[in-house]
């Protein structure tokens, strides 16, 4: 069996933690890297692999499997219907869509082009948040009315701005996991709210 040809859209950070990670892993390898600029596709492929292109409508029409979205936040959506529409399954790095109707638009190119789409949330399938799921499914917890939950982490001005900055869907509530944490325990009634400093 040959390996998953992956196609990264975007060249920031959290792409080259996924370049990084899979070469830990065997049946995957990086085929193309897009970018909105031939340039960092290029500086790109050379440390982790893969054909640069100077575009994201290069990228989903090369030949590849499969396509990784890592770009900032407000981009996810356009680039994963992009992709899909492209008949490539995606991966989205989370948060999966800043709002209600993005999310909605592209599970809607997902399910009418029959292609996978998957949030990359890897604390999903860590062993103890299955087993906190099963006690919480089995009443063993109680009903739960209330979680209180808090993350903290130093990520100071000027250096990372994008995750501060609410034009780009920065903020508690979508850049650090306690929202997406909690979407996954089977709760009936989900209220998230956040304070940042």
């Amino acid at each position: 069996m040959s390996d998953l040809r992956w196609g990264l859209i975007g060249t920031g950070g959290i792409a080259r933690a996924f370049a990084r990670d899979l070469t830990r892993t065997s049946g995957h390898t990086i085929a193309a890297v897009g970018s909105r600029s031939l340039e960092k596709a290029t500086e790109f492929a050379q440390q982790s692999g893969g054909r640069p292109y100077g575009s994201y409508e290069e990228l989903v029409a090369a030949d590849i499997d499969a396509v990784y979205v890592a770009t900032p936040h407000p981009m996810h959506a356009p680039n994963t219907i992009l992709a899909l529409n492209h008949g490539k399954p995606v991966l989205c790095e989370k948060p999966f869509a800043v709002n209600s109707r993005e999310s909605a638009s592209m599970i809607s190119a997902a399910r009418s082009n029959q292609l996978l789409l998957v949030e990359a949330m890897w604390s999903r399938f860590l062993p103890h948040y299955r087993k906190l799921r099963e006690l919480v499914e089995q009443g063993d917890l109680g009903e739960i009315i209330s979680i209180s939950a808090d993350h903290g982490q130093n990520l100071p001005l000027p250096k990372y701005y994008r995750l501060h900055a609410p034009e780009l869907a920065g903020g508690a509530i979508r850049s650090r996991h306690l929202s997406h944490l909690l979407r996954l325990l089977p709760l009936r009634k989900t209220t998230i709210g956040c304070s940042q400093s």
